[in-house]
């Protein structure tokens, strides 16, 4: 950035525009964080262009979020998975080799290790090292989400609005402190440095090789007994226990619909779905979803599936290294429907100093997991006499079947800002 002040080349500038745009086909989180140092670089060189240019890289790989949060009703995530203490030396699934490390989640893990710990310590000696163990520390706060404060302020902004896993800011963390670090061993005699680092890297080494994960070269031959059974209808497949990992792998054989399974970003509907999978509450699933058909992925469940009144016994059919799956079929359901836009009533409330609202049902009646999908939830806030309303992915539901007045969401708003008076939000449901 500094060449890039002095002799502002259009080959330089567009060089520089590219290193940053081309992360917006890798990474999300990553975009945000990049963006992020971007500005502040171009900042300090008086340089806008360089960001303009970068935005305007990455604005193609942006048009997918944009379209999903056109279906969900904003992009934005309303909780955190955020670090902790225990990520500054916690790995996940894989522990270190010499140096005790915590297992953590995937999203919270950071590992630095008390040896880099100890290296950003020492370097604290060197004054032009304090800086960058500062903006560390501040990386470090963002990193632990919503809740803490700096998250919460940031998340005000496009782009870190939509970060559900902040803990993997944690990556700013070491990328700050490499400057201080390396800057205060350069100062050192030239034994010591090579000792410091490669200590540092020996803590690294893992005590185990990377998992591997089997995948049954039948996938990609003939039909299994299943998927020819599955491809004698197009409507969408209840999977119980749940539509997990594998199953979606060997789903592709013939690319049945099916409700559910793994993501990071599922909407209302196939979260609560999710959740009622988990509990075992399989006639809700059931009523939630009305599906045609309806398949067990082990023993246990095809048992308690036997003893459901609404289901007829297809049989059970072999399908790649899932065993053998049994399939049921549903009986027509006639089921009073709950819509949340028609069906619902909103009252004001306050939780525990926090603006709240809450959708209570004026019927009685069963949610429909496809319609839920389509809802969303826009939040209004007037300042100085302006209106400036955004969009919010809706919050989870607690079950499927609701009498008339008991609530059905629960929505706050959890911003400091949003807390002062004078800040008062308004929440709508739309659904489409």
């Amino acid at each position: 950035m500094d060449r890039l002040r002095a002799r502002p080349r259009p080959a330089r500038l567009g060089a520089c525009a590219l290193a940053f745009g081309w992360i917006a086909g890798w990474n999300l989180y990553f975009l945000v964080f990049a963006d992020l140092c971007l500005l502040v670089l171009a900042a300090r060189a008086k340089r806008p262009l360089v960001l303009a240019l970068a935005l305007a890289v990455q604005a193609p790989f942006l048009v997918p979020y944009a379209q999903v949060a056109r279906s969900m009703g904003g992009y934005a995530a309303l909780l955190s998975s955020g670090a902790g203490l225990r990520s500054l030396f916690g790995s996940a699934f894989r522990p270190r080799l010499l140096l005790p490390s915590f297992e953590v989640d995937v999203e919270s893990a950071g590992y630095l290790g008390p040896v880099w710990l100890a290296l950003m310590a020492a370097s604290l000696r060197r004054p032009e090292s304090r800086p960058w163990l500062a903006a560390a520390a501040i990386a470090f706060w963002a990193a632990l989400g919503r809740g803490y404060g700096l998250f919460d302020a940031l998340a005000a902004f496009p782009g870190p609005s939509a970060l559900r896993s902040t803990g993997r800011a944690q990556i700013l963390v070491f990328l700050f402190s490499l400057p201080a670090v390396l800057g205060w061993l350069e100062s050192l005699p030239r034994w010591r440095a090579p000792a410091a680092i490669s200590l540092a890297l020996i803590d690294l080494i893992p005590a185990s090789r990377p998992q591997r994960t089997a995948v049954d070269p039948a996938l990609w031959g003939p039909p299994s007994e299943l998927s020819r059974e599955l491809s004698r209808s197009a409507s969408p497949l209840l999977v119980v226990p749940e539509a997990h990992e594998r199953f979606m792998l060997d789903a592709t054989q013939s690319w049945t619909p099916y409700f559910g399974g793994v993501s990071g970003r599922a909407p209302a509907g196939e979260t609560l779905l999710s959740a009622l999978e988990r509990r075992e509450q399989f006639p809700e699933a059931l009523e939630l979803t009305r599906p045609m058909r309806v398949l067990a992925l082990t023993p246990a469940a095809a048992e308690k599936l036997r003893a459901l009144p609404r289901l007829q016994p297809r049989g059970c059919f072999r399908h790649l290294d899932l065993g053998t799956p049994c399939l049921f079929d549903v009986a027509r359901m006639d089921l009073p429907a709950l819509r949340l836009d028609r069906d619902t009533r909103k009252e004001d409330s306050r939780a525990a100093g926090w603006p709240a609202a809450d959708f209570l049902a004026t019927t009685s009646g069963v949610l429909d997991a496809r319609e839920v999908d389509r809802c969303s939830l826009r939040r209004t806030v007037r300042v100085l006499g302006m209106s400036l309303p955004s969009m919010l992915p809706l919050p989870m539901p607690d079950r499927a079947r609701y009498a008339g007045g008991e609530r059905v969401l629960h929505i706050e708003a959890r911003q400091l800002l949003l807390r002062l008076g004078g800040f008062s939000p308004q929440f709508t449901l739309i659904c489409e």
